[in-house]
């Protein structure tokens, strides 16, 4: 970190040149739409980043606070508002979220979301630039056909779980008379 003190401001620099302030989820939010605008996927993850630190920065005060016995005054008797089941996740200093693993129904490939495209789409119709729209339209139609693809997948693992379960339960059955 390089410090600069001269006529009475002390200015503190991080090592790429910006200067350190706490993590913002809005300013991260503009810096992602300012890449998705651009079409800068750099732009876009230092945005998906900065949003994470935002929540982890948040989270961790939250929990500083709870250490400290901080109450929230005279409306803590109403209990809190979130539900005391759900897991607090954290991310680390590298941005990674743990995530909690589902036995049942998750695949390795995520298809791209019902949107995908659009954005190349609406640009495409702004710049007034065929080539966009045509390639947004493309990007839109391999994602309808990959998530109808991962429908099937789901039903047909649906229902090889749910004939595991009934020829499970049905052998227990069989043993449980024997």
């Amino acid at each position: 970190m390089t410090t600069y003190s001269g006529s009475g401001v002390s200015v503190s620099w991080r090592h790429d040149g910006h200067h350190r302030t706490r993590p913002s989820a809005i300013h991260g939010w503009l810096t992602k739409l300012r890449g998705v605008l651009t079409f800068n996927s750099r732009t876009i993850r230092r945005g998906n980043r900065e949003i994470g630190d935002a929540r982890a920065y948040h989270e961790a005060k939250r929990i500083s606070r709870q250490s400290r016995g901080h109450h929230r005054g005279f409306f803590s008797m109403f209990g809190s508002r979130r539900h005391h089941g759900e897991p607090v996740v954290v991310s680390s200093g590298s941005g990674r979220r743990r995530h909690r693993h589902h036995r049942f129904m998750h695949f390795h490939h995520r298809s791209p979301p019902w949107h995908h495209g659009a954005h190349l789409r609406f640009w495409g119709w702004l710049t007034r630039n065929r080539r966009h729209v045509e390639n947004g339209l493309i990007m839109r139609e391999v994602a309808w056909k990959d998530r109808e693809k991962e429908r099937r997948r789901r039903r047909r693992r649906l229902r090889h779980d749910g004939a595991d379960i009934r020829t499970g339960a049905a052998l227990k059955r069989m043993e449980s008379r024997r």
